[in-house]
C-alpha cells in the first residue's frame, strides 16, 4: 500500500477567463491608503463548489492512472519519483520478475491517491507506482523542480509513497498482511481516554461489555464492505407475537419459518400503551425484539462465517432506523435490544438491514391511540395539500423520466437511488442517462435540446429526493448540478441552434377568446363540461365523441383570434409567429 499526496491542489486549477472575479476580495488597508483588490486566478478554498471541481480533476487523474496500470508490466516510462516507492524491505525480498497476474486497486480521496497492490515482483510494484504518478502528472502539470511538483516531495521523503504492508491512510492504520485496519495510535488513545471516562460514570457502566467485546479482536476489512446478501430474513411482529422466514440467497441454508408468542405481561404492557395509559412497551419495541429473535434464528440455521452478508427486512420504520444507526433515544427497551444485536453482530458478520412495505402507517406505529388519531388527521390534510400541489402534466412527465431512468440503471446493474455507489459510478450513470435522453434513445427517438435533458435530470433527482431525502444529481447544499453534468449540459447548450423568438400578443387576443367562449350559443356547451360559466372550457364534442382541449387547440385558437383582430395588417405581425409562448 502507498499514498501519494497532491501539494497545493486547489492552486493548480486555473479559473476560466472571466470567472476569476468570483474569488476577488479587498485587502484591509489603513485609512487614507489606496484600495487594493486581489483577484486570484486559481481555485480557492472556502467556496462550496471548489471541492467538487477539484475532485473532478483528481478523480480524472485516478482514471488515467488506472489506464496506465492496465498496460502490460514494463511498458511505462519511469516516473522521476518512482524510487521513493521502492525502498521497503518487503519489496526488496520479492523477485525482480514474475509472470503472475498483478492485482491492484487505485482510488483517490480529494487530494490523497491510494494505491494497493497484490504483487509478486519488484517490477509489478514499480509498474503500479509509475501508473499512479504518471496519471497524476497527466492531469496536474509536472514541474521541473521536484520541490514545486504537484506530487508532494515532502510527503515522499516521509515514506508515505513507499509501498509497505503497514500504512497509515486517511486516519487509519492498514495492515496488508492481517487484512485489518485500526485507528491511528494518537486518535485511538484520545478515543479510549473518553471511553474510560464514560465507563467510570454510573449511567454507562453497562457499556463495559460492549467495549470489551469490541476491542477483543480487530474487525476484518471485508466485514465492512457491503455486498449481495448470502442469507435473507424477514420478520413481523404484533401485540400477540412475532413470526419470521429465513431463506438462502447467495448461499444455501435450510428454509425456515418460525413464530414466537409474547408472554401475557408483554401483551398487557403494549395494550396499556395503545390505550394511552403509560405502558412500558410499544409496538416498535416488539418489532425490535422480533428482529433480535430473527438474528438468533439465523445464527442457528445459516452457516455463517466472517464476511457473510445478511439482509434483514422489517416493515417498522423505527426498527429500521434504530438498527441502521445502532442507537435509540426514545425507548430504553429498544436501546438494550440494539446493544444485544450489536454484540451478536460483532461476534459474527457484516449485515444489511432494510425495510419492507413502507407506508405512512409505520410513522404512526407505536404511538398512543389519542396521538395516533391526532397525527392521522393532520397527515390527511398534508397529503391532500401534497396531491393538490402536483401538476398532472409534470407528474406524468416525471413518472416517464423515472421509468426510463430505472430501465437505464437496470441495464448498468446500478441501484436507481444510487445508494452504495461511489462518486465516479454516480457521475457516469447520470452522464450516460443524460446522453440517452439527449439522443432520444431514452425518449422519443429524436435529439432534444439541453433544456429538455435538464428537465429530465431534475425530474429523476426530485423522485429520488422524495424517496430517500438525498439529491445525488445536485451539489450538496446547492441547486446546481454536479460539475460534470453541469459542464456537459453547458456544452450541449452551445451546440443547440438558436431559439426562434415568437412575437408577443396583447391581452386582446385571450380576451376575445374568452368572449367567444362565453357567448350565448356557447354557454350550453360550457355548462355541459364545466361546473360554472366562469370556468374555462376543457372539452368539446365532435360527431358525438368527447375530445379534450390540447395545446394544439389553444395554438389554433390564438392564430384564429389574431387573424380576427388583423394582427398582420394593424401590427405587422405574421399570424405564423403567434404562439402560446407569445402570451404575456
Amino acid at each position: 500500500m502507498a499514498k501519494f499526496d497532491i501539494k497545493d491542489g486547489f492552486w493548480r486549477l486555473n479559473a476560466r477567463q472571466g470567472e476569476e472575479w468570483n474569488f476577488a476580495y479587498v485587502l484591509p488597508q489603513r485609512e487614507g491608503e489606496p484600495t487594493k483588490l486581489v483577484v486570484p486566478l486559481s481555485l480557492q478554498m472556502g467556496w462550496v463548489e471548489s471541492p467538487p471541481y477539484f475532485c473532478a480533476a483528481s478523480e480524472t487523474a485516478r482514471d488515467v492512472a488506472a489506464q496506465y496500470t492496465e498496460l502490460p508490466v514494463g511498458m511505462q516510462k519511469d516516473n522521476k519519483f518512482v524510487e521513493y516507492a521502492m525502498g521497503n524491505e518487503a519489496i526488496q525480498n520479492l523477485p525482480e520478475h514474475d509472470e503472475s497476474d498483478l492485482r491492484y486497486f487505485i482510488d483517490v480521496y480529494v487530494d490523497d491517491f491510494l494505491s494497493l497492490a497484490i504483487a509478486t515482483s519488484r517490477q509489478q510494484i514499480r509498474h503500479c507506482a509509475n501508473g499512479v504518478m504518471n496519471g497524476i502528472h497527466d492531469v496536474f502539470r509536472e514541474e521541473k523542480k521536484p520541490e514545486d511538483d504537484p506530487i508532494s516531495l515532502k510527503k515522499l521523503k516521509k515514506d508515505e509513497g513507499q509501498y509497505a504492508l503497514l500504512k497509515d491512510m486517511l486516519g487509519f492504520e492498514f495492515d496488508g498482511e492481517e487484512k485489518t485496519m485500526i485507528l491511528e495510535e494518537a486518535k485511538r488513545g484520545l478515543l479510549l481516554l473518553v471511553l474510560h471516562k464514560w465507563i467510570r460514570t454510573a449511567t454507562l457502566r453497562d457499556m463495559r461489555t460492549i467495549i470489551r467485546e469490541a476491542t477483543a479482536e480487530p474487525t476484518k476489512c471485508r466485514e465492512l464492505v457491503m455486498g449481495p446478501p448470502d442469507f435473507v430474513g424477514v420478520q413481523d411482529a404484533s401485540i400477540y407475537g412475532m413470526g419470521a422466514v429465513i431463506i438462502g440467497e447467495e448461499k444455501a441454508c435450510i428454509p425456515t419459518v418460525f413464530r414466537v408468542e409474547w408472554p401475557q405481561w408483554v401483551q398487557q404492557e403494549v395494550l396499556k400503551t395503545n390505550a394511552g395509559k403509560n405502558g412500558d412497551l410499544t409496538n416498535s419495541d416488539l418489532e425490535m425484539a422480533g428482529l433480535v429473535l430473527l438474528w438468533l434464528g439465523m445464527e442457528a440455521v445459516c452457516p455463517m462465517g466472517s464476511g457473510t452478508h445478511v439482509a434483514l427486512f422489517s416493515d417498522n420504520s423505527p426498527t429500521v432506523s434504530w438498527t441502521n444507526r445502532l442507537a435509540c433515544r426514545k425507548s430504553k427497551v429498544a436501546d438494550q435490544l440494539i446493544r444485544a444485536l450489536a454484540l451478536r453482530l460483532k461476534k459474527s458478520h457484516t449485515f444489511h438491514h432494510d425495510r419492507l412495505g413502507a407506508s405512512q402507517n409505520e410513522y404512526l406505529d407505536g404511538l398512543p391511540a389519542f396521538t395516533k388519531n391526532y397525527l392521522t388527521d393532520l397527515l390527511r390534510v398534508a397529503n391532500e395539500g401534497f396531491k393538490n400541489g402536483r401538476v398532472d402534466a409534470s407528474t406524468k412527465a416525471r413518472t416517464a423520466h423515472w421509468n426510463r431512468w430505472r430501465s437505464h440503471c437496470q441495464t448498468l446493474g446500478v441501484d436507481p437511488y444510487l445508494q452504495g455507489e461511489n462518486f465516479l459510478s454516480k457521475c457516469r450513470t447520470i452522464q450516460s442517462f443524460a446522453a440517452g435522453v439527449r439522443t432520444g434513445r431514452l425518449g422519443g427517438g429524436r435529439q432534444v435540446r439541453a433544456g429538455t435533458v435538464s428537465q429530465a435530470l431534475s425530474a429523476v433527482n426530485t423522485t429520488i429526493a422524495l424517496a430517500i431525502d438525498e439529491q445525488p444529481f445536485k451539489v450538496k447544499g446547492s441547486k446546481n448540478f454536479i460539475p460534470l453534468i453541469a459542464q456537459t449540459l453547458n456544452g450541449w447548450e452551445k451546440e443547440d441552434p438558436g431559439v426562434e423568438k415568437k412575437m408577443p400578443v396583447e391581452a386582446d387576443v385571450p380576451e376575445l377568446l374568452v368572449d367567444m367562449g362565453m357567448e350565448e350559443e356557447a354557454s350550453e356547451l360550457t355548462k355541459a363540461h364545466t361546473k360554472s360559466e366562469k370556468e374555462l372550457l376543457s372539452a368539446y364534442f365532435v360527431k358525438g365523441k368527447r375530445k379534450d382541449v390540447k395545446d394544439s387547440d389553444i395554438r389554433a385558437a390564438l392564430k384564429l383570434a389574431a387573424t380576427a383582430l388583423d394582427y398582420e395588417g394593424t401590427r405587422g405581425i405574421p399570424t405564423g409567429k403567434i404562439d402560446t409562448h407569445s402570451l404575456r
